[in-house]
Order: structure tokens, then sequence, then C-alpha cells
């Protein structure tokens, strides 16, 4: 049994959707929030980019992702390291995440950009969260994606600033166990605008104090999504036919939350 902080207990809507590819880099979030979003801001792209080309096509809104580290370069290796691991493995997987990355020109033209350069510290050509939704174009209704290996606590005050902002959150939260008063105050802090409706541990990440995956995926969505006497309640997870390991082969723990915030 995994045993993770209340803080993240998730209050489930009726509507959650699975948006992205199967295995690493899908995320449920409430099917309400694509009609209620003029744009995503998606903080971290590495070579999957299919959160965002689902979100894209399913709401039917420009995309924006920060992500200094990708460049060709980075994403001819890439290739090569998916290649020479396997094109026939039994799952496939390896020749998906070859054969995604020559999709990088299709997708980042017109209104889906790519942005080189990190969105937190205003030093080494950084900018700030409320700069990165300038450059954007985009202001209110804004979904944000945020994985970025570990700088999210970096920005994490900043985005409670701009809750008001956001119709939803997708997050990775990295070492849990060492930031769980950092998650439990920026929970708190968003708490009146934004609420937690799906939890996911990471499957491939290493396992901490009481069985937790070190990794977790959390979405938020905004409280002035909720109908007027809706009620989300909690389920148990992992969601059937929603969630998904992030390796093939992976299993995840049974899940409960403590009665201690953080």
């Amino acid at each position: 049994m995994a045993i993770y902080s209340s803080c993240l207990k998730p209050a489930a809507t009726h509507d959650l959707v699975r948006i992205g590819g199967q295995f690493d880099g899908g995320y449920v979030l409430p099917e309400r929030i694509l009609l209620a979003t003029q744009g995503l801001l998606s903080l971290g792209l590495s070579d999957n980019w299919s959160f965002e080309e689902d979100f894209a096509a399913a709401a039917g809104v420009p995309v924006v992702c920060f992500d200094h580290t990708v460049d060709r370069r980075f994403l001819a290796r890439r290739i090569a390291a998916n290649l020479s691991k396997g094109v026939f493995c039994a799952d496939g997987l390896r020749l998906r995440r070859a054969t995604r990355v020559f999709g990088y020109r299709r997708f980042f033209r017109g209104a889906n950009r790519h942005v080189r350069r990190p969105v937190g510290y205003a030093t080494s050509g950084g900018v700030s969260l409320s700069e990165a939704m300038g450059i954007a174009g985009f202001d209110n209704r804004v979904f944000l994606k945020v994985d970025i290996e570990g700088w999210e606590y970096r920005i994490l005050d900043e985005i409670a600033v701009h809750a008001d902002r956001f119709s939803g959150l997708a997050f990775e939260f990295h070492d849990i166990d060492l930031h769980a008063d950092r998650i439990a105050r920026f929970v708190s802090a968003v708490a009146p605008n934004l609420f937690v409706v799906h939890f996911h541990p990471n499957t491939y990440s290493q396992i901490g104090p009481n069985h937790m995956a070190l990794h977790v995926e959390v979405t938020f969505m905004a409280h002035s999504l909720l109908g007027a006497n809706e009620r989300p309640e909690p389920k148990a997870l992992p969601l059937d036919g929603l969630d998904q390991v992030n390796i093939p082969g992976d299993r995840t723990a049974p899940i409960e939350f403590d009665g201690v915030a953080g």
C-alpha cells in the first residue's frame, strides 16, 4: 500500500478523460476544461508532445511550449537512442517514440510554438511565468502543464499568484519526499481558485517512504467550472480505462492518503 499526503487527494468530477498518448505523457482531466480554455501553456517538452497534440485537437486552441533544452541536436539524439534500444520491442513503444519526433515540424507551426527559453528566474535568458503568458498571447482561461524535472518548485509561488487565470493545471511533482511541505503550501495557496481532480503516481520513478512513488502527476481544475450544485467525490485509484502505467509492464501499488496534509 502506497500512502500519500492527503493534500493531494482528488475530488473527481464525472467527466474525466485521458489526454495524451499511452503510457508516459498522458494526463487525466475533466473534459469541460477543453471547452473553457483559451490556450495551453506547456512548460517542458522533451521528445513527447502527445499531450499537447491531443489537447490542441480536442480543445481547438493554440499551444505554446517553453523548453530551452530541446533543439535539433537533442531530437536527433533521442531518435538514435530510441532506435538503438530496439525498434521491434514487444510493445512498439521505442518505435513510436522515435517516429513521433519526426512530427516536430508538423506540430510546431502556425499558432503552435516552441519557445526555447526557460521559465523561472530571469537569468540565462529565462522569463517569468507572467512574461511567458504574455509571449504566448494568453490572458485568462489558460491551461498550464508543468513537467520541468524539479524546476517546478522555483515557480510555485508565481503560479499561485496567477491562480485565478487558469482553467486548470497538470503537474508532475518530482521528489515529493523532499518537498512535501512546499507542495502542501502550494495546494493551500491555490485552493480558493483550483482543486485537485486527479492523482497518479509515476510508475517509472523510484519508490520512497510509505511505498510512495517519488514523482507524481496531479491535475487541478478551476472551481469556476463546477456546476451550481455539483459536488465532486473521491474515486478509487487508479481509474480503470484512464490511468496507465508510465512504462509497459509496470505496476501501480494500491493508493491511500494519510490524514495530515504534507
